[in-house]
């Protein structure tokens, strides 16, 4: 029994080694405490090990099944949704304009920001989070550009002061979460720092924005430039399968019928269909993406 557990310990080391996972991470899945594991894994565990053996027998198998579904991901595909995003953060970036860039959710909204980030070093990309405040906005604008302030006027200061004349861009993304002094604070550092600022989120933000034209009087008036996001083309979806299975021939339609445009949606079942397919030993067929279809929220 001891040489079993003594290979048990053998293997989830190395897996931990190979995957680079922590032993608090390891065991937060198994539901222990980090010193049981560690105790566990050098052999001095007082408590019954052969509890904790059958946890880690679980865990490595269902590790094992992940590693062997789990992807890197769709390499970034240019699409209509990021030539208009990148277009609009173009325009914003060197004009110093204040643009807003609006969509449906999971049409790649965030995966065209990032890019547009990843290529343009300058780019201060902030993603809001539901309930941010605008002392959240920018406290994490200040740690971004190296700075820490207390009081949100300080931080607004110091922001102007650190951006003011840099050329810079700053990319809210799911800015529909952002309460209206956190909007409007943004376009003081506009006006005062001369950066752009694009505003990017769903459908939601532009329409707040419209409805509530008084209050926002100031933001409208600044903005020069505004990007509506459609769904995905049907050529859109044709890039995004050729990326992940160059050999898809003509099942994009299938793809796209299913997904209705939606890029996380078409991402998700990419990946779902190429599991079925596999765990069958078949090629990916338009009845295979449909079965896989019948999983997701659709």
């Amino acid at each position: 029994m001891e040489e079993k557990i003594q290979a048990l310990r053998e293997k989830l080391t190395a897996i931990m080694k190979k995957h680079g996972y922590s032993q608090a991470r390891v065991a937060r899945s198994l539901g222990f405490s980090g010193g049981a594991l560690s105790a566990w894994l050098s052999g001095t565990y007082k408590g019954d090990n052969e509890q904790v053996a059958e946890a880690v027998r679980g865990y490595l198998r269902l590790e094992t099944e992940r590693q062997q579904k789990r992807r890197t991901g769709i390499p970034f595909t240019e699409t209509s949704i990021s030539e208009k995003i990148f277009k609009a953060a173009r325009i914003c970036h060197v004009e110093g304009e204040v643009g807003v860039a609006y969509g449906l959710s999971g049409i790649g909204k965030t995966y065209a920001v990032k890019q547009y980030a990843a290529l343009n070093q300058d780019v201060i990309l902030i993603e809001a989070d539901n309930g941010y405040t605008a002392k959240d906005l920018f406290a994490e604008l200040t740690r971004t550009i190296g700075e820490y302030a207390s009081s949100i006027n300080e931080m607004k200061n110091t922001i102007i002061s650190k951006l003011k004349d840099s050329g810079r861009l700053i990319i809210v993304d799911e800015a529909e979460n952002l309460p209206f002094k956190a909007i409007d604070l943004l376009r003081r550092v506009h006006d005062k720092a001369g950066v752009g600022v694009l505003f990017v989120g769903i459908n939601r933000l532009y329409e707040s924005l419209i409805s509530k034209r008084t209050i926002y009087a100031y933001v409208l008036s600044r903005i020069g430039v505004v990007a509506r996001l459609e769904p995905l083309t049907q050529d859109d979806v044709k890039k995004i399968v050729h990326e992940a299975i160059p050999e898809s021939g003509d099942l994009a339609r299938t793809f796209y019928d299913i997904s209705r445009g939606n890029a996380r949606t078409a991402s998700k079942l990419i990946f779902r269909s190429e599991a079925l397919a596999n765990e069958n030993g078949v090629a990916i067929t338009p009845e295979i993406i449909r079965q896989a279809g019948k999983g997701l929220f659709i």
